[in-house]
């Protein structure tokens, strides 16, 4: 799931968003103790619809966290697939269903890699949007108390506005 997740997330695709997605750039924080890049992003339109996309990457150490917050064919695909309440583990990958800044997410983690990520829906049809959260070097519960520093609601009526 979590490859699917970040294939999508990184799926070029030729479409567009009417809002300026840099208004989203403060809302993607620091975090104590870890090193931050300047927020980036993007927005496009074309025959296929709209899509934007805003992300910031962080690390401390050997760990990474990179928050990604999108909207388009890229959350719709993301938000359908997310409407199950799945919870799956076989010793390798553990999924479940949590909550992050009071939205339901999914958390999916490879153990052996000590990596996942974290995908919330902040909205779903007919304007999808999801926010995602990519970890490596460090564990889930880490990654979800990270994840809940971010203040999703703001975010999830920030990109409603945008449209």
């Amino acid at each position: 799931m979590r490859r699917v997740v970040l294939a999508l997330l990184l799926l070029p695709a030729a479409v567009a968003f009417a809002g300026d997605y840099t208004e989203l750039y403060r809302y993607l924080i620091n975090l104590p103790g870890w090193e931050a890049q300047e927020p980036e992003g993007s927005s496009m339109s074309g025959p296929f619809g709209k899509m934007m996309t805003v992300m910031r990457s962080y690390t401390k150490g050997d760990a990474t966290f990179r928050v990604t917050v999108a909207t388009g064919p890229t959350a719709k695909v993301a938000v359908s697939s997310s409407k199950y309440n799945t919870s799956y583990d076989d010793g390798r990958i553990s999924v479940k269903v949590v909550s992050v800044g009071g939205k339901r997410a999914f958390l999916s983690y490879h153990k052996g890699e000590k990596s996942g990520e974290i995908l919330v829906v902040l909205s779903e049809a007919p304007n999808p949007a999801i926010m995602n959260f990519s970890f490596s070097g460090v564990d889930p519960q880490t990654a979800l108390r990270l994840a809940n520093r971010f203040p999703v609601l703001k975010i999830a009526r920030v990109v409603s506005s945008l449209r």
